[in-house]
C-alpha cells in the first residue's frame, strides 16, 4: 500500500529493533524467576489475529516468530527520539479459532509474570 513493502513505514523503516542492553536485563530477570524467554522478530498488525494461515504468511514474510498489535507502534516512537526500548511480550495464545478464549484464559497468568518481570527489571 501507498508504494511500500509490506510492513514498512512512512519512515522507510519495516523494522524497529529493541534495545541489545534492555533485552539482555529482560532475559536474565526472567531467568532468575524461572520464566521461559526467547528473542525473535515479533510482527505487528492492525487486528486481532485468528487466522493460523495468516499468521503463517506473516511469519514467512517477515521471519516473525509472533503476532501482535501494539509493539510496533512504541517501538517505532522510542526510535524516533532515540529513546532505549525493549519490547517484551507474554505469548498468551496462538492464531486460530481457539484464539480468543485462550487469550481470557491465560491473561491472568501473563499479567502476573510480566508484572514480576516489571519488578525485577527496575530494580536490576
Amino acid at each position: 500500500p501507498f508504494g511500500r513493502e509490506p510492513g514498512e513505514t512512512a519512515f522507510g523503516v519495516r523494522f524497529f529493533p529493541s534495545d541489545p542492553g534492555l533485552l539482555a536485563r529482560a532475559e536474565v530477570a526472567a531467568s532468575a524467576l524461572g520464566f521461559p524467554a526467547r528473542r525473535g522478530v515479533v510482527a505487528t498488525g492492525d487486528r486481532f489475529l485468528a487466522d493460523r494461515g495468516e499468521a503463517r504468511r506473516l511469519a514467512r514474510l517477515h521471519g516473525a516468530q509472533a503476532v501482535e498489535m501494539e509493539g510496533a507502534a512504541a517501538l517505532m516512537v522510542a526510535w524516533r527520539f532515540r529513546h532505549p526500548m525493549a519490547l517484551i511480550r507474554a505469548v498468551t495464545d496462538g492464531a486460530g479459532e481457539e484464539a480468543a478464549r485462550d487469550f481470557q484464559a491465560f491473561l491472568q497468568e501473563a499479567s502476573r509474570r510480566l508484572g514480576f518481570l516489571a519488578q525485577a527489571l527496575l530494580a536490576y
